[in-house]
């Protein structure tokens, strides 16, 4: 969409700039607008001045209306009528959106949640040597507070929080499913964290869908857990309950 636009530059308006494109989320709320324009200015960056655009809009979401920046590049044929103007790049600032973390196991692992939270951050950001290593990070957390709770060989929480990760995956973790997920996460964050990789066939992108499925593994064994202690047969199990009163077997 086209929009003509008044551009200020040290003070001096100029009219007739033409704008390509606008935000059509804020970056602070991440709810769909239309925003409102306050001002535009042109700019030149870098040793090559290139030429490039700014406006500045406000957020139409009552919870919300802050100011936020659009970032437009300067192209010589962008327009429908084949002319010169400012195409849409970006809205900044770079807000990470809140990450998609279950209740009860932020709940369960809230150092898990922060780092996972901060990773995330700083892959918004454009920090992606930072978000590998805050991601295996993020799983060590997870993995051990799990496995301190859940271990099926009641190991000391401390002493599994002590041990090497593959340790605690390899001895401590139950889940069958969830021991193979974990440690092949395992193997592609130490490949973010290291400075010479093993798995070149992958990258940071399947760490974190292996995350994911740990997060969501954690969840449901959360869950379960959850459930079946709070579900119990007339306070045992069901085959040690007795007959309900008035349905006594009748001894002849």
């Amino acid at each position: 969409m086209e929009h003509q636009r008044t551009v200020s530059r040290y003070g001096k308006s100029a009219t007739n700039v033409i704008f390509v494109g606008y935000p059509t989320q804020c970056p602070v709320c991440f709810g769909k607008v239309q925003p409102t324009f306050h001002a535009a200015t042109t700019v030149v960056l870098g040793a090559k001045d290139e030429p490039a655009a700014d406006i500045a809009y406000q957020c139409t979401n009552v919870s919300c209306q802050r100011i936020f920046v659009a970032r437009y590049a300067y192209s010589a044929k962008c327009r429908s009528d084949g002319g010169a103007g400012y195409i849409f790049e970006r809205a900044e600032p770079l807000s990470p959106e809140p990450p998609d973390i279950p209740d009860s196991v932020s709940e369960f692992s809230p150092a898990f949640a922060e780092v996972y939270t901060q990773a995330l951050a700083a892959h918004s950001a454009g920090l992606d040597q930072i978000y590998g290593m805050g991601l295996r990070k993020a799983l060590e957390i997870l993995v051990k507070d799990f496995a301190a709770k859940h271990s099926p060989k009641n190991p000391a929480e401390d002493k599994v929080r002590r041990m090497p990760l593959v340790q605690v995956i390899k001895n401590h973790i139950g889940n069958t499913r969830l021991q193979r997920v974990a440690e092949r996460a395992a193997w592609l964050g130490n490949d973010e964290a290291h400075y010479t990789r093993r798995f070149n066939a992958h990258d940071v992108s399947h760490l974190h869908a292996l995350i994911r499925i740990t997060i969501n593994t954690v969840e449901d064994e959360l869950l379960a857990s959850h459930l079946i202690d709070d579900i119990q047969f007339g306070g045992s199990e069901p085959g040690d309950a007795k007959p309900e009163e008035g349905n006594q077997p009748v001894v002849p």
